[in-house]
């Protein structure tokens, strides 16, 4: 059997607890994923509850994206706080993810994660092979940034 992050199910009983409570709510019905994160992560140190997170994600597999668009669209939200929570390892995640399936505005980004080595180290030739795939798809900013990589090694 697997081993679960110890607050695994704190997280799930807090969860189904907020669930139905949330469905009634405006948004029509549309679950508010910061307010529970939120309330989780009041108590609990940001490394634990990324895995709380990760862990919960894992044992709901209906509630995981399989959209490239909206693997895209979770990616932003993480990256730029959308939904109240910023986290950007799990917006590297969604990205990564997105590209792989062959999203070209995932691939323009995670190159440009690449290039700036903030979220993950530098790497200019994971940057170039990620323009390359969207440039390759027609995008044209990625064809744009490739250019600018080729002439001065970065953006």
């Amino acid at each position: 059997m697997p081993q679960h992050h110890p607050h695994t199910r704190l997280f799930v009983l807090l969860f189904s607890l907020i669930l139905p409570l949330l469905s009634h709510a405006g948004n029509n019905g549309e679950l508010q994923f910061k307010d529970i994160c939120q309330a989780y992560d009041d108590q609990n140190k940001m490394q634990e509850f990324n895995q709380c997170i990760e862990d919960f994600l894992a044992q709901t597999p209906e509630l995981v994206v399989n959209d490239n668009d909206q693997i895209f669209e979770k990616a932003e939200q993480f990256r730029l706080g959308l939904e109240g929570i910023t986290n950007h390892q799990l917006a590297f995640k969604y990205y990564q993810q997105a590209a792989e399936n062959g999203h070209t505005q995932a691939q323009t980004e995670l190159a440009t994660i690449y290039a700036e080595g903030e979220i993950v180290k530098r790497d200019l030739n994971q940057s170039f092979k990620w323009l390359s795939k969207a440039a390759e798809q027609n995008d044209a900013l990625a064809q744009f940034l490739l250019g600018k990589l080729y002439l001065n090694d970065h953006f």
